[in-house]
């Protein structure tokens, strides 16, 4: 019996989908409703009225990713979430060496157990390989999920500082600085921003929420 046994194989799922051409959909459209004699006889709208006198634009530039590169907290979030990382990684890297381990002596065992009893072996081996692929992708989604909710509250304190700035100075407008073309750099209101915010929350502990792993 020859059966070849191996993670990547455990790992491949393919959906092929074929797409309705197009003349068969044209086809198969339901031809659209003839207008009635009250649609075709409504009464044209009344012309648009001239736009009153713009408000003075009052604008304030802020450079978030220079915020990102200053803010404590930014950064500290940063170096948990890469820290978390790590170690999942390791830990994962070790399962997988005991599963090349078992699927070595799957292969060494396949030509002395009788046909059913290395199937068997086969069938628990593949479940393991699918138990440590769920884990896996349990482990990069709880990483992911802690990184946004911690994320999450720098942009709630930062949504705050700016809306206290753009009052102070009474600011209409505060634009990212990455994506405008051209801005003087007295409306640059970055330093101000990353200032209050490391003051206001120097630090954001990350916290990994409970595992899922859709067993």
């Amino acid at each position: 019996m020859n059966m070849r046994i191996s993670l990547l194989a455990a790992m491949a799922v393919a959906v092929l989908a074929s797409a309705t051409p197009v003349e068969a959909q044209q086809q198969q459209r339901p031809p659209a409703p003839a207008q009635t004699q009250q649609q075709q006889q409504l009464p044209p709208l009344p012309p648009a009225q001239p736009p009153g006198p713009l408000a003075p634009a009052f604008i304030g530039v802020v450079s978030m990713l220079q915020v990102q590169q200053h803010s404590s907290a930014f950064r500290g979030v940063q170096t948990q979430l890469e820290a978390f990382a790590r170690t999942m990684q390791t830990e994962l890297t070790n399962r997988e060496g005991q599963l090349r381990t078992q699927e070595q002596e799957l292969q060494r065992l396949q030509q002395s157990l009788p046909a059913p009893q290395f199937a068997e072996r086969v069938r628990a081996f593949e479940q393991q390989v699918a138990a440590f692929q769920r884990n896996a992708a349990a482990r990069r989604n709880q990483i992911e999920e802690a990184g946004a909710n911690a994320r999450r509250q720098i942009d709630t304190a930062l949504a705050a500082i700016l809306q206290e700035i753009a009052t102070a100075r009474s600011l209409n407008l505060v634009l990212n600085r990455e994506s405008a073309l051209l801005s003087a750099n007295d409306l640059d209101i970055t330093s101000e921003v990353v200032e209050r915010l490391n003051q206001r929350l120097a630090r954001v502990n990350v916290t990994l929420p409970a595992l899922r792993t859709g067993n």
